[in-house]
């Protein structure tokens, strides 16, 4: 059998000549994506993306970028010293943009975060200059390389989920054949992909971890009891839909078992999970005074 012959590009990119990830990459940014940060393009809530403080000739927004990565994103700092000692040991990926001239990130957004870091705490004297292999169009393999790059954060079940769909969607794999690309078992690229039938608030209590990928399908396999119900053990953690009911209900509403766990300390704990502003469980009435005849003489 003939060995196909490949032709690879590479160049030496300006890390300015990359305006997007057109993968998902918010999870090589986990803390600072919940803040709002994109990380080539602003958002509504952040005007300037990373990298553009990165790349500021202001010092002050550079400074600005070294400690959002230094309080917020260990891992990113830390591949950053490992670059800074062993330089880019692999190329990033790119593809062409629309726009002549710039690229789609679609591999490495993490080296690019480090190198950015580094020129940034060394104000300018590392250039803003990456090794990059230039790719033609979308293809399955630069788009699996994009999702194994993204999985290696850790994502949340409902990140996975939407990676998994892509593929399903716009190369007809099939779960079995997702789970070997993927490095996944069948069971859990099925599982993953039940939970985008959720409602929009539901899925994002899973990607936030406040709700447990069981309970979550269990509201799918029509189980409400399962999803809603209290556990049998008080001490094993409710649902959000069992917090809500345990952190509104009056003492003796109680379930079992519960009255003596369901504290005011309890309820602002339960009050923080569920985002709502904690207010006092209302005291029961109490008797009324007794009243004292108008002419009864003083004691």
């Amino acid at each position: 059998m003939k060995t196909q012959k490949t032709t690879r590009t590479y160049v030496e990119l300006d890390i300015s000549d990359i305006v997007s990830a057109a993968e998902n990459l918010r999870d090589a940014v986990p803390r600072l994506s919940t803040e709002g940060f994109g990380i080539f393009q602003g958002t509504d809530s952040q005007q300037d993306s990373l990298i553009s403080l990165a790349l500021s000739q202001d010092s002050l927004l550079q400074r600005k970028y070294v400690k959002l990565i230094e309080d917020n994103e260990p891992e990113i700092e830390a591949l950053a010293a490992n670059m800074a000692t062993m330089g880019l040991l692999e190329p990033i990926r790119v593809r062409p943009a629309e726009e002549k001239g710039k690229y789609d990130l679609i591999f490495g957004c993490r080296r690019c975060l480090a190198w950015m870091f580094n020129y940034a705490k060394s104000a300018g004297k590392i250039p803003a200059r990456m090794t990059a292999e230039i790719v033609d169009a979308e293809g399955k393999d630069s788009l699996l390389c994009s999702l194994s790059e993204n999985m290696r954060a850790e994502p949340s079940p409902i990140d996975e989920a939407r990676s998994f769909k892509r593929l399903e969607k716009t190369f007809g794999m099939k779960a079995s054949e997702i789970g070997d690309a993927m490095g996944k078992d069948v069971k859990t690229v099925r599982e993953r992909l039940k939970l985008l039938k959720l409602p929009l608030e539901l899925q994002e209590k899973v990607h936030l971890g406040k709700m447990a990928q069981s309970r979550a399908l269990a509201f799918l396999e029509g189980d409400k009891d399962k999803a809603s119900a209290p556990p049998s053990d008080p001490r094993r953690l409710p649902s959000i839909k069992v917090l809500e009911k345990l952190y509104s209900a009056s003492q003796d509403q109680l379930p079992d078992g519960y009255e003596a766990l369901i504290t005011e300390d309890v309820r602002r704990l339960f009050a923080h999970w569920l985002q709502i502003k904690y207010a006092p469980r209302a005291n029961k009435l109490m008797s009324p005074p007794l009243v004292q005849p108008e002419h009864a003489s003083p004691a």
